[in-house]
Protein backbone atom coordinates (compact mmCIF):
# COMPACT_ATOMS: atom_id res chain seq x y z
CA UNK A 1 0.00 0.00 0.00
CA UNK A 2 1.28 3.33 -0.86
CA UNK A 3 1.64 5.98 2.45
CA UNK A 4 0.38 9.20 1.18
CA UNK A 5 2.24 12.75 1.82
CA UNK A 6 1.12 15.72 2.91
CA UNK A 7 0.09 18.36 0.52
CA UNK A 8 3.42 20.32 1.68
CA UNK A 9 5.65 17.35 0.81
CA UNK A 10 3.84 16.90 -2.57
CA UNK A 11 4.65 20.47 -3.43
CA UNK A 12 8.28 20.07 -2.23
CA UNK A 13 8.42 17.26 -4.57
CA UNK A 14 6.79 18.93 -7.52
CA UNK A 15 9.42 21.51 -6.72
CA UNK A 16 12.52 19.31 -7.09
CA UNK A 17 11.05 17.61 -10.19
CA UNK A 18 8.77 20.51 -11.64
CA UNK A 19 10.08 19.59 -15.08
CA UNK A 20 9.07 16.04 -15.02
CA UNK A 21 6.17 16.21 -13.43
CA UNK A 22 5.12 18.67 -15.88
CA UNK A 23 6.06 16.97 -18.69
CA UNK A 24 4.28 13.89 -17.22
CA UNK A 25 1.19 16.01 -17.04
CA UNK A 26 1.39 17.42 -21.03
CA UNK A 27 1.25 13.97 -22.03
CA UNK A 28 -1.63 12.57 -19.75
CA UNK A 29 -3.97 15.65 -20.37
CA UNK A 30 -4.63 15.46 -24.00
CA UNK A 31 -5.47 11.70 -23.71
CA UNK A 32 -7.78 12.58 -20.92
CA UNK A 33 -9.11 15.48 -22.91
CA UNK A 34 -9.89 13.11 -25.92
CA UNK A 35 -11.88 10.43 -23.59
CA UNK A 36 -14.21 13.26 -22.06
CA UNK A 37 -14.64 14.37 -25.48
CA UNK A 38 -15.91 11.07 -26.55
CA UNK A 39 -17.95 10.23 -23.44
CA UNK A 40 -19.85 13.44 -23.78
CA UNK A 41 -20.91 12.68 -27.19
CA UNK A 42 -21.85 9.34 -26.75
CA UNK A 43 -23.84 9.64 -23.09
CA UNK A 44 -26.40 11.41 -22.10
CA UNK A 45 -25.80 14.75 -20.24
CA UNK A 46 -26.36 13.29 -16.79
CA UNK A 47 -24.46 10.12 -17.19
CA UNK A 48 -21.71 12.10 -18.56
CA UNK A 49 -21.61 14.57 -15.69
CA UNK A 50 -21.31 11.67 -13.34
CA UNK A 51 -18.75 10.02 -15.51
CA UNK A 52 -16.65 13.41 -16.13
CA UNK A 53 -16.76 13.58 -11.98
CA UNK A 54 -15.65 9.82 -11.28
CA UNK A 55 -12.77 10.56 -14.36
CA UNK A 56 -11.49 13.60 -12.84
CA UNK A 57 -11.51 12.06 -9.45
CA UNK A 58 -9.21 8.79 -11.11
CA UNK A 59 -7.07 11.20 -13.35
CA UNK A 60 -6.80 14.73 -11.96
CA UNK A 61 -5.10 16.26 -8.77
CA UNK A 62 -7.24 13.92 -5.89
CA UNK A 63 -6.18 10.23 -7.82
CA UNK A 64 -3.51 9.99 -10.54
CA UNK A 65 -1.88 13.29 -10.02
CA UNK A 66 -1.71 13.17 -6.52
CA UNK A 67 -0.12 9.69 -6.97
CA UNK A 68 2.23 10.94 -9.29
CA UNK A 69 3.71 13.96 -6.40
CA UNK A 70 3.56 10.85 -3.88
CA UNK A 71 5.91 8.94 -6.51
CA UNK A 72 8.27 11.51 -6.44
CA UNK A 73 8.24 12.45 -3.24
CA UNK A 74 9.34 9.15 -1.97
CA UNK A 75 11.95 9.16 -4.74
CA UNK A 76 13.04 12.02 -3.26
CA UNK A 77 13.24 10.76 0.67
CA UNK A 78 15.26 7.86 -0.77
CA UNK A 79 17.70 10.04 -2.72
CA UNK A 80 18.41 12.10 0.86
CA UNK A 81 18.46 8.91 2.96
CA UNK A 82 21.21 7.63 0.51
CA UNK A 83 22.85 11.28 1.31
CA UNK A 84 22.99 10.79 4.29
CA UNK A 85 24.69 7.64 4.38
CA UNK A 86 27.24 9.13 2.59
CA UNK A 87 26.43 7.95 -0.89
CA UNK A 88 25.61 10.39 -4.46
CA UNK A 89 23.31 12.52 -3.65
CA UNK A 90 21.81 13.15 -7.49
CA UNK A 91 19.70 16.24 -6.60
CA UNK A 92 22.47 17.76 -5.67
CA UNK A 93 25.17 16.14 -8.16
CA UNK A 94 27.39 16.17 -4.79
CA UNK A 95 28.45 14.09 -2.42
CA UNK A 96 26.53 15.00 1.30
CA UNK A 97 27.45 13.66 4.79
CA UNK A 98 25.08 14.28 7.43
CA UNK A 99 25.74 14.63 11.55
Amino acid sequence: MTKHHSYKEMVRAFNQYPTMLQQINELINPHKNRILQVAQSALPESQFSAFKKLFLDEFGQKGLESELANLFTNESNNQHHMAGNGQEDITQGRRCHHD
